[in-house]
């Protein structure tokens, strides 16, 4: 538990850090990719589930929060070759998190 917590620290700290600079964003690729690698895979997507849903609080929406979607879906589009399989398995938990969101907005619309 304390784990998922630092892991999300860490993913909550470099989407912070793009939303200053585009100019960091292929640095901070590298270091998420490196965090979606480095451990079990299990543990990367909730972490970065978590981290990521404040950018859904679309009363709070700021110019540098359209920064950090564009660096969420180049990470979500990039892949190594190398760790094909996590990517894979990370692009179709992030694209079902995007899916069931929608939906929730969705019937909340009714």
């Amino acid at each position: 538990m304390a784990e998922d917590h630092r892991l999300s620290q860490q993913i909550a700290q470099i989407l912070d850090e793009c939303q200053l600079s585009h100019a960091v964003h292929s640095r901070k690729l590298k270091e998420l990719a490196a965090l979606r690698s480095s451990g079990p895979p299990n543990c990367f997507f909730p972490s970065f589930s978590s981290a990521i849903i404040p950018l859904f609080e679309f009363s709070r929406w700021r110019p540098s929060s359209e920064s950090a979607v564009r660096f969420i879906a180049a990470f979500a589009a990039r892949c190594d070759p190398r760790h094909a399989v996590a990517c894979n398995a990370f692009l179709e938990e992030f694209l079902r998190f995007l899916l069931t969101g929608a939906q929730a907005a969705h019937l909340t619309a009714l």
